[in-house]
Formats: C-alpha cells, structure tokens, sequence
C-alpha cells in the first residue's frame, strides 16, 4: 500500500460545498496534473508524476527556430535553422560552428548518405545542397519547388525529396540529375522514410494521407488519416510504421489516384510557410491560445493530433491523441516506445506500442521541432528560442512539478498538504500564496512547509511545489480555510393573504446508470451528490400569510434564518421563527390584532463556522397589513322605497358592496359618489314593498361583512 503523508492541504480547485469549513483541493488523476508544470517530472497518462529523464540544455543557437537536426556518428549534431538559413555543427562537449550558410532563409530538411554525404533542403524556392566537411556547399539539385520538406537519402545513394506546393516526390541519383518520381494531388508531401521491405512512405498535406511508393509514378494511401497531414514517418526496427497526424483536414474535390488534380485550400501566398503556420491544434487539455505565463501561443486552429501504428496487418491504429500539435517523432529502440515532441509549450511523451502515454519532459522553448537519436541520448531542436536539448536516460534530480494555481475564491488561511507518495521522505513540499491569478513578482516567496503544514501567507491563491528525489507522487491534497464573509439577504417578498405552503421533501434522485468507459473518464467524487430541493404545496385558509425571501453567502455556507416581527410604531422585534433552514414560511394570523407590521428576515451562517465567527445579515420587508375585522354597515334610513347604509373599513378599504333582493344574485352597488374608494362610502338601493334586501361588503384582504333589510 502506497504511505500517505497525512497532513491537510487544500488544492487550485475552488470546491464549494460549506466554505468556510477546511475546504480540500484535490489533484489527482493525469487531467488534474496536467494543469500544473512539469518543470522536471514526467506524468503517466494514469497521473503518477516522478522524475524525469535529465534534460540538459546542449547549446544555445541565438537564431527563431531550429527545423531540422542530424547525429553524427562522432557524437556531433547537424542542426538547419531559421530564419537565417543557417547550418550549425555542434560539438558533443556543446561548442558552436556555423557550419553554411545559406540563400534561403529556412533550412527544413537534413539527410546522411550511405558513405556520410550531408544534404540539406533549404526553403523557400527550394534548393538541395551537398555540404562537405569543410562547411564548402554545392547545389546538388534545384527541383523548382518551393518547399523541401523531407529528405531521405536510401542505401544504394538514391536520395528523395518531399517538396510543395505541388505534392511532389523527386528521385536524385547525382548532382543536377534527377527526376519526379511521383506526384500525388496534395499540396506538400511532409515526411519521407523505408519500409522494411525498402519500399519508399511518403506524408501528405492537404488531405492527411500515408502513401506507399511502389514505383516510378505508382503508389497506394496505406492510410487516410482524416487529418490535415500526416508530417512525420519512422520504421521501427521490428517493421511496425509509426506517423503523425495534426490538423483539420481539408475538403479535396478527387481521390489521390483519379489523375485529377484536388483542389485545397489556397497555398499560403508568402515567400515562407512559418512555424506558426503548422501550429494547427490548441494546447493539452483545452484552452489553446496562451502558453502558462499569459503570453499568446503560437497555435492558430483547432482540432486534435494522432500517432498511428501500422503493422503487418496493414491496419492504421490510433493509439493516441492529443490537443497538442505534435511537430517530431522518433523511435527510442532502447525502450520500446515512440517519442513525440510537440508545439506550445515544448513538452515531449514517449508512448508505448499499446498506447501508455506518459508525458516525459518539457523544455525551456515553446516547441520540440524535430528529434534525433545519438547514441543512447536523445536531441531535441527547439523553436522560440531555437535550441539543442540532450535527453538522457539518467534521472533529473530532483524531479520538480508545480500545482495548478488553487483559487480559494476569497481570502484564506491555508493549511496542510497530503501526497499520496510512494516514498513520502523523498519529497520535499514547498508552497507559495499571492492575491493575483497568476503568480509573479507580488507573490509572497515559496517556503518549504513545517511539519506538513503551509507556511504560506494568508491569501486567494496559493500554489504548491513538489521536488521529487525518488518514487512517486499520485495524489496532491491541499487544505484551507476561507475568510469569513458575512451573507446577504437580498429580497423579501410577502405573498397574497388567505394562500399558504406546505413543505414536500422531494424524494433523492436516482443517480442515472453509467457505463465503463464514462466511470473512467469522469469517476464520481465525494460530495458531488445533488441535494433534493424541497417543493411547497398550495393551502388555502382565512388568515393564511406567507413570506418568501432570498439570500446569497460569498464563501456558499448553509444558513439559517430567524424571522421577526413588529407592530409598525413600535421598536422593539418578536421573533416569529427561528433557525429555519428554508427560505419559505406560512403562518396564520387570525389571531392578529389588527395592524400595519414589519417583517425582518436574519440570515446567520454560524452553523458552518467556528464559535464566535458566525456573520448576520438582516434585511426588512414592507409593510404587512393585518385585517382581521370585516366592514362595518350601518343603516342610515329606510323607508317604503329605498334604504340607504353606510359601509365603512377602516384599514384595507373596501373592494365590492353587492346587493341582492333574492340572496342568490347579487349585482354591484356603486357608492352614491360613484367612486368606491378609501373613507365611510354612502350607499343608496331601491327596495320594493315587501321584499327583503341582501347586502354584502368585502373588503382588501377578503373579509366579507352582510346585513338583511327587509319585512
């Protein structure tokens, strides 16, 4: 069983269920891990984070971009670059040579002979150099295009050419003498390598096609990936293939062998096709556009890369994805496994040939452009700025990873944090707090926590660090305590007289069945059921008075309330009810004096802090008016053809005076002003000999008052 060190910390993700109660953060699994900076650790697609592989920076170029690298058999690297269209050597000890210098600005493509023979493949109006020792360079060939994307030189000294804008594959076979060898419908042919068998692979773009070149002008799509390109191939010794796949493919109007030519999307008119330009997807786990200091990425569209494996069978299987764009790929024969290097922020993840991901390391540039294996390292060409990595085998000591910002969503006191930790005493635990969501400069320093508990400043943020000497860490849990802030009570609202509520407790709800596959890609977590909300029933009832209220709290505690009254005039408060839960009460008030009252609504979140650090907020309806008195009818005079009466309400006025002669069918009187307004309304009716007269008063609230005049 993996030890826990048992402290209580709080994590980045704000969780409101009582916050003002500890509140937990929790990182756990690769998507919460992901969100934090693998400064020096690598995160297993199950999220594990342990060491990385040492990532040392080899040289700087002091040029954009590096596009294309090469190892030497004598440990040295060969790397083309950009914008300057340069040619660098570099020693295994890290010293710097401008090896040529070139016309074209880019230098995208680089290819070894059989009997060592350097060639590069220079952009744009694209030409293939031979570079000897010496640095002295000859153009070897011009196929006037005006990309070389690949080069690919085969074991009998035939050299290939992957070129754009018009998708096509030259065939070299001395200097000035070659020949197009095929010419598919695409736009680029991106990558170029050998089957086992020799047979030439070819990637395209526009419409992301994996080609097998059987022949001069011949060739069948091995796969369509569905993709914009398929930009880079590798044949792994055991003859499975492995390629990438980026981009949105665009819409073509022929099939790749119909002889007719498709029709993409315009080629990009400039003289240069930029990095930004192949920078097609958003950055992992959502949200492309900026990189984790704020500044704008270089992504520019949306959509998914995928790494494929295609074996004997003939099947292209995705084994794994990713919103990353990925830019390199190499095979690690050492390990068994692929390494991808991708764009944005410069991480790179060597994936299984059953799809085990793992994020391996990250680089101090935004991009991992290309890859070469030399020895048993691995070289890393970056861009933005352009560098030269060595990826050693060797752990990094130690392995440092960096928490997502924890947002306490106020202000908090911030407690202690609980890794799940294979080796506990090998992990040191830093953290720092700021009141700006992304730290810098105003934050308070990191501190190393005492005794398993943050040293950290009270503040919103906080962010934890890990420096990781040995094992593994699979579980982050951060604790805090926010600042207290009072609640509000926002609205009251006093409902019609005579109709009350009754209280239904609506039954729990059923949590839908879920299937395998949605358990592993969202699991429940604790606290996440949802509360039943309580329904209120209608009831009807002379004296019946309802008061409904609304009321917020900024750290989400329960609250309770406390409901007063007071007789308008008066001062002091009654309490009505007290430390209910619901926001809905109904009371019957036909044992009221008559009045003008008010209603004061206390709302107290004392039941989710400690003792003495409850907060009120209070608030005052309008005024309640209570009329338990129907109105008064007086007979004024009488006599054999008329009676007039006088109807009087002294505090919700009246609302109808009706009048009937056979107590059944009663028709509205108007008062002998015509207007039936506030005051003692004058009333006058007609009344036959012998018959008897009904009256029926009614005032505001619903008191109704009769009287019989008659023989």
């Amino acid at each position: 069983m993996r030890p826990v060190i048992t402290l209580a910390l709080f994590f980045a993700l704000p969780l409101f269920v009582h916050a003002t109660r500890t509140q937990h953060a929790i990182c756990d699994g690769y998507d919460d891990f992901a969100l934090g900076k693998c400064r020096s650790t690598s995160l297993t697609d199950d999220g594990v984070l342990v060491a990385a592989p040492a990532v040392a920076n080899l040289a700087d170029l002091n040029v954009e971009q590096s596009w294309s690298v090469l190892a030497l058999p004598d440990g040295s690297i060969l790397a083309g670059t950009a914008p300057g269209g340069q040619l660098f050597r570099v020693s295994a000890d890290g010293t710097v040579k401008e090896l040529a210098k070139f016309d074209e600005s880019h230098v995208y493509a680089l290819a070894r002979g059989p009997d060592g023979e350097i060639y590069a493949g220079t952009s744009p109006d694209g030409k293939i150099y031979r570079v000897g020792s010496d640095g002295k360079t000859e153009v070897w060939f011009e196929p006037k295009e005006k990309y070389i994307w690949a080069l690919l030189a085969a074991p009998d000294g035939t050299l290939y050419a992957g070129t754009g804008t018009r998708g096509k594959i030259y065939r070299i076979t001395g200097k000035g003498r070659g020949e197009a060898w095929y010419e598919s419908n695409e736009t680029h042919i991106r990558a170029l390598a050998l089957d086992k068998n020799g047979a030439l692979l070819a990637g395209s773009s526009s419409s992301g096609y994996l080609y097998r070149v059987t022949g001069r002008g011949d060739a069948v799509v091995l796969a369509d990936t569905g993709h914009e390109e398929v930009n880079q191939i590798v044949v792994a010794p055991d003859g499975v293939i492995w390629f990438t796949a980026t981009g949105a493919a665009q819409a073509t109007t022929s099939s790749p062998d119909s002889g007719k030519k498709s029709e993409p999307a315009p080629a990009v008119d400039n003289s240069l096709l930029e990095l930004r330009d192949l920078l097609v997807t958003d950055g992992q786990h959502g949200g492309g556009g900026s990189d984790e200091s704020g500044t704008a990425s270089l992504s520019s569209g949306a959509g998914a890369s995928a790494l494929y494996r295609l074996d004997a069978t003939l099947y292209p299987q995705a084994i794994w994805q990713t919103k990353e764009t990925i830019l390199s790929l190499i095979w690690d024969e050492d390990e068994s496994r692929a390494l991808v290097g991708t764009g944005n922020k410069g991480y790179t993840y060597a994936v299984t040939p059953r799809g085990g991901a793992m994020r391996l390391c990250k680089i101090e540039s935004d991009s991992v452009i290309a890859m070469a294996m030399s020895g048993a390292d691995v070289i890393l060409a970056a861009g933005n700025p352009g560098r030269l990595f060595r990826l050693g085998h060797d752990k990094s000591q130690p392995g440092i990873y960096e928490s997502d910002v924890i947002d306490s969503a106020g202000f908090a006191r911030w407690g202690s944090v609980v890794l799940g930790a294979s080796d506990p005493g090998s992990v040191k635990i830093l953290t720092r707090s700021g009141n700006t969501s992304l730290p810098d400069k105003t934050w308070y320093p990191w501190l190393e926590t005492a005794e398993g508990r943050s040293q950290s400043a009270p503040a919103r943020y906080l962010q934890v660090q890990l420096q990781i000497s040995a094992g593994t860490v699979d579980r982050i849990d951060t604790a805090y305590l926010p600042k207290n802030l009072p609640p509000h009570v926002d609205t009251i609202n006093i409902l019609p007289v005579g109709v009350g509520y009754t209280p239904i407790q609506s039954p729990i709800p059923i949590a839908p069945p879920r299937s395998a596959d949605q358990l592993l890609s969202a699991p429940d977590r604790p606290g996440e059921e949802e509360k039943p909300q309580t329904r209120w029933q209608t009831v009807t009832g002379h004296g019946l008075r309802t008061v409904t209220w609304k009321a917020s709290d900024p750290n989400n505690d329960e609250l309770t309330y406390t409901v007063s009254w007071r007789k308008q005039g008066d001062t002091a408060w009654r309490e009505l009810a007290k430390d209910i839960k619901e926001t809905v009460l109904t009371w019957d008030t036909s044992g009221w004096a008559d009045g003008r009252y008010e209603l004061k609504v206390t709302a107290s979140d004392a039941e989710d802090n400690a003792p003495g650090e409850g907060l009120t907020d209070e608030a005052v309806s309008r005024e309640l008016l209570i009329d338990n008195a129907p109105p008064v009818i007086q007979i004024i005079s009488r006599n054999s053809g008329s009676v007039e009466f006088m109807v009087t309400d002294e505090l919700s006025g009246l609302t109808s005076v009706t009048v009937s002669t056979n107590g059944r069918d009663y028709k509205p009187l108007p008062p002998v002003d015509g207007i039936l307004d506030s005051g003692p309304k004058r009333f006058a009716a007609k009344i036959e000999p012998g018959q008897t007269l009904f009256i029926r008063a009614e005032d505001g609230v619903g008191n109704v008052a009769g009287m019989q005049v008659g023989e």
